[in-house]
């Protein structure tokens, strides 16, 4: 459950902003990489649509891990793909940003750019760790209804 809202909240929120000194002259997100500056307009990219898609496909599988409480063995898969999906997004984000701040530091004006990393930017992260918790506890759930099997 949370890891359905840290993806929608994932979904608006900002990822990475790009400063040249004090300014903000670009910011990454899910879904766009936009800049302020007139010398970075041909950055723009359609790539960041990617971790979009692998977040919306996330929250999905996320949902339908809920739903699936009575089948524990597919919650269980469902859960170790979700959990590779996230540390796929966590590559790509990073990638992402390595990449766009490499082609800001071309421009001549801005050599000296720099990036910060937006609370949203570690909900992925998060989500892992809540994954790997519920991977922990339907295990053990799973455990628990084998051994009161063998008891019958």
């Amino acid at each position: 459950m949370i890891v359905a809202m840290l993806c929608i909240a994932g979904f608006f929120s900002p990822l990475a902003t790009f400063y040249n000194g004090a300014v903000g002259v670009a910011q990454f997100s899910n879904w766009y990489f936009s800049t302020n500056a007139t010398p970075l307009n041909d950055l723009q990219s359609v790539a960041p649509c990617a971790l979009g898609a692998l977040l919306v496909i996330v929250f999905l599988l996320t949902v339908m891990t809920i739903m699936l409480f009575n089948y524990r063995m597919r919650q269980l898969r469902l859960i170790i793909v979700s959990t590779i999906l996230l540390i796929g997004h966590v590559a790509l984000m990073a990638l992402l940003v390595a990449k766009f701040n490499m082609e800001i530091q071309a421009v001549k004006e801005f050599q000296m750019c720099d990036f910060s990393v937006r609370v949203a930017g570690i909900f992925p992260m998060i989500s892992i760790i809540f994954n790997l918790l519920a991977i922990h506890g339907i295990r053990k759930d799973e455990r628990l209804v084998r051994s009161l099997d063998r008891l019958r």
